[in-house]
């Protein structure tokens, strides 16, 4: 998919966006990317994390941005062994973004999107 189609095809999955990144890996050797849109609401916005990423397979993050400029987190993965993992240390990752304003992190066992666009690409 060229970068042109998997931008298009963003804006259709998610009309109310703001702003879109596709994001390759940083380490030349890894395989995994990241999608992420920001969408605005009444109250504040919404960002929405896809990764594909090597070691934990594909996960999803929703952080709500509130009005009062709190965070509500949520990380999803379809794998029992991946959630598990990721809330024997959610407390401590609580902890250490409390000061950006993060009021709760809850790690949920659910389906996520696949086949995250390898492409750089901004719209805003």
């Amino acid at each position: 998919m060229s970068s042109r189609s998997a931008i298009l095809d963003q804006i259709a999955r998610y009309p109310a966006a703001i702003a879109h990144l596709l994001i390759p890996p940083m380490d030349n050797d890894a395989r995994g990317a990241a999608r992420v849109s920001v969408e605005k609401e009444e109250q504040g916005y919404v960002v929405n994390f896809d990764m594909e990423t090597e070691h934990l397979g594909n996960l999803a993050c929703t952080a709500r941005m509130g009005g009062d400029r709190t965070v509500d987190v949520e990380l999803r993965t379809p794998s029992d062994e991946t959630a598990a993992f990721l809330r024997s240390g959610v407390n401590e990752l609580r902890s250490s973004l409390a000061a950006f304003g993060v009021r709760s992190i809850e790690v949920v066992r659910a389906p996520v999107r696949t086949g995250t666009p390898k492409e750089v690409d901004v719209l805003v």
